[in-house]
């Protein structure tokens, strides 16, 4: 699985410039309805995996809830921890900071794969537990991917290249007169669907 080599804080998963590369436009005449359909292709692309693939520059925090066990925490797609700390008071204070050897991150080799972590598990004889209590355990730290996945990207690319050309197809009908034939453009395509399957979220 090839992943692109430069982390990304920007939403977007390829640029106005490689799309008008694709369709061959040299003018910057439609740059603002290309950068509309680029910017709502990268949100159908999130909402249709389950997750995005973009990173947070800063880190952020966010609630959590052991939904399985004491020991395992699933958690949104995650680069770096910065710290963890648990409501064991049950008063909204997460008083309870874990040092970093309490927790290991998971996959173990998610970072070496180019892969975010999707979970957290406790160490083996470790002082703490997750709590299953709503939203007592604290994550801060960079959530996201790493790196854009290459076929993230394509994806991108493929699928807003269809939509710009939508406005030759006002029916959804494209014609080719030299080949006398014409293609429906109403479902997705098969290419950005193969390249989606693997990074849909199955939780």
């Amino acid at each position: 699985m090839t992943i692109s080599g430069t982390p990304v804080t920007s939403d977007l998963y390829a640029t106005v410039a490689q799309l008008k590369t694709r369709l061959s436009i040299s003018d910057a005449t439609d740059d603002t309805t290309l950068g509309l359909i680029l910017t709502g292709v990268c949100r159908a692309i999130d909402n249709h995996c389950g997750q995005r693939f973009w990173r947070d520059a800063v880190a952020t925090t966010r609630y959590y809830t052991a939904e399985h066990d004491d020991d395992t925490l699933f958690v949104d797609p995650l680069v770096s921890v910065t710290s963890i700390a648990t409501d064991t008071a049950y008063d909204g204070t997460y008083a309870t900071t874990w040092a970093a050897t309490e927790y290991r991150l998971m996959p173990v080799n998610a970072a070496a794969d180019g892969w975010p972590y999707t979970w957290i598990e406790t160490k083996l004889n470790g002082a703490y537990d997750f709590l299953r209590y709503k939203a007592s355990n604290k994550i801060v730290g960079i959530f996201g991917w790493p790196a854009v996945p290459d076929a993230i990207a394509e994806a991108a690319l493929l699928w807003s290249e269809r939509l710009y050309k939508r406005k030759d197809a006002p029916f959804g009908v494209l014609a080719f007169p030299e080949a006398g034939e014409m293609r429906l453009l109403e479902k997705m395509d098969p290419d950005v669907l193969t390249l989606l399957k693997p990074y849909v979220r199955m939780f």
